[in-house]
């Protein structure tokens, strides 16, 4: 990773570091009610899919959203909920496997 101040000075370089994309449906990962991700029932399961940042998508509507898309290095970089793989794949141009 590179990391640059305001006038692109690299302040740090780590070249041995490697990031990737994840793209993974929510509906396998979390529980659903009514058709809303909610938490699971146990709270060490809860804490796990916070770690996983799967706590994003907890209250929202499973018809409007379905996959998480995570930056993952040493660990989550970031994390976000999108409605379709399809929006990904388009705009980024990635070639995501099914």
């Amino acid at each position: 990773y590179r990391i640059f101040d305001l006038h692109n000075e690299v302040l740090m370089h780590n070249p041995g570091l490697n990031c990737f994309i994840e793209l993974k449906p929510l509906t396998d990962l979390l529980r659903t009610e009514n058709g809303i991700y909610v938490p699971a029932n146990n709270f060490g399961q809860m804490m796990k899919e916070t770690r996983l940042n799967l706590n994003l998508a907890y209250g929202l509507k499973t018809s409007e959203f379905g996959f998480i898309l995570s930056l993952l290095g040493v660990n989550r970089l970031l994390s976000c909920i999108i409605k379709n793989k399809e929006d990904v794949m388009h705009n980024f141009d990635l070639n995501i496997a099914n």
